[in-house]
């Protein structure tokens, strides 16, 4: 098993029912002494009709 590098993430953007952005998904990778630390967070970019009102 490798060690994450310093920086390395990955990001995706899940488009609503009209091909616009409506959350942004992240996860950052750090190395850590003993392995790697995974933080993961998202981000409400536009409210989309078919996900209702909750």
């Amino acid at each position: 098993m490798r060690k994450a590098e310093g920086g390395t993430e990955f990001t995706y953007t899940v488009l609503g029912s009209v091909p616009v952005p409506i959350v942004r998904w992240r996860w950052t990778f750090t190395p850590d002494r003993s392995g790697t630390l995974l933080a993961q967070t998202w981000q409400l970019l536009e409210a989309d009709r078919a996900l209702g009102s909750t």
